[in-house]
């Protein structure tokens, strides 16, 4: 089931880098639960078609793209998904899999795009979150019947 507050920091590819950097400001994490300095750039029936953060239009705009172009100008079109549903400690273990596999620095990815089989996206996942979800010393676990 997708992330209902996924169309919060999605985009159309047609809308201007400055929409881009307005939702970029107006994602609250605490509300949405979805990571900040991000936002998804999909076709009319949510495929995923890159996706833009802080740094992608800081450069794009030192390349000359103007404030109002629009954001498939300034956006990444190589994304890293997974897909999915899957739980958050296969989702850790695929990432950190392809960053071994592409020799990416540990700070390269630090956020996952979760698609379906069709490429549409399903969720936004945070690396750091991932983590802390699958840490063994962050589960709550209780023993009942250890007596004799």
């Amino acid at each position: 089931m997708p992330n209902k507050h996924l169309e919060t920091i999605t985009l159309s590819p047609r809308d201007s880098v400055r929409r881009a950097l307005a939702v970029l400001a107006e994602n609250k994490p605490e509300k949405t639960h979805l990571p900040a300095g991000i936002v998804l750039v999909t076709d009319k029936h949510q495929k995923l078609l890159g996706i833009a953060t802080d740094g992608d239009i800081r450069r794009a705009l030192v390349r000359g793209v103007s404030i109002d172009a629009p954001v498939r100008e300034a956006m990444n079109r190589q994304v890293f998904t997974v897909e999915g549903p899957k739980d958050p400690s296969a989702i850790l273990s695929e990432a950190v899999t392809k960053m071994r596999e592409k020799g990416w620095h540990q700070h390269r990815l630090d956020r996952v795009v979760v698609v379906d089989k069709g490429g549409r996206v399903i969720d936004l996942v945070s690396l750091l979150d991932l983590s802390v979800a699958s840490d063994i010393r962050f589960k709550r676990i209780a023993v009942v019947g250890l007596g004799y």
